[in-house]
């Protein structure tokens, strides 16, 4: 079978361990899983933890997500742990699946449905759930936050003159500027072209009037 299959006793001691467990693990074949836990098999104390604390608590624990190095490769792998009988001896049974090229599809789908694909800021979709958030966190402190929008001037002629690819750069590194000057926990967004927004929370307990940006006036960033 493809899925990796242990069964322990109830002191933790691996008493069956199929095939598919050695190749998901790399584990040398001539090795013996023979008085050893599961742990010390593949080398992950973790999983001792949580098949003792299944045996405690009497209960199985579904879903149990952990990672192990595969070289320079950190993988995901998903373990059903239950407890169960075989004839009239108590055992755990532990179902192992490597779920890391799942886990890396969902990411890539969340970065696509959630991230601008150039800057890798949140996107308009994002940015609306962060606002409402920021409103929650707003009603509950009592304290106000602030909304920018920034456009940058004349970027079409940037475009037309220089290119997409220099256009590209610039919006990356208005990006990277944009983001190192905000505190963690604000966010800056990328709605689309050469559109930004900055929301930024819990800045004061005074509501003060907004003034636009003269147009006059424009932004300029400093020379790194």
């Amino acid at each position: 079978m493809p899925i990796g299959f242990i069964v322990t006793d109830t002191s933790g001691s691996i008493g069956l361990a199929n095939n598919a467990v050695q190749r998901m693990f790399n584990l040398d074949k001539s090795g013996s899983w023979q008085d050893k836990t599961v742990g010390q098999y593949l080398g992950l104390e973790i999983l001792d933890e949580e098949i003792f604390r299944v045996l405690k608590s009497g209960t199985a624990s579904n879903d149990f997500e952990f990672d192990r190095a595969d070289g320079k490769i950190m993988r995901r792998y998903l373990a059903d742990i239950s407890l169960a009988q075989m004839g009239a001896e108590n055992v755990v049974l532990i179902m192992v699946q490597d779920v890391t090229l799942r886990k890396q599809s969902e990411e890539a789908i969340h970065r696509l449905a959630f991230y601008d694909t150039l800057t890798h800021l949140p996107n308009r979709r994002l940015l609306h759930e962060r606002l409402l958030q920021s409103m929650s966190i707003s009603a509950r402190s009592g304290k106000y936050g602030a909304l920018l929008f920034l456009d940058m001037d004349n970027f079409k002629t940037i475009n037309d003159t220089q290119g997409h690819d220099v256009g590209d750069l610039l919006l990356k590194e208005v990006a990277s500027r944009l983001s190192r000057n905000v505190r963690e926990g604000d966010t800056v967004a990328r709605l689309g072209g050469d559109e930004f927004v900055v929301a930024l929370e819990s800045l004061s307990s005074t509501s003060t009037r907004p003034r636009p940006c003269p147009r006059s006036s424009p932004i300029k960033f400093a020379p790194n």
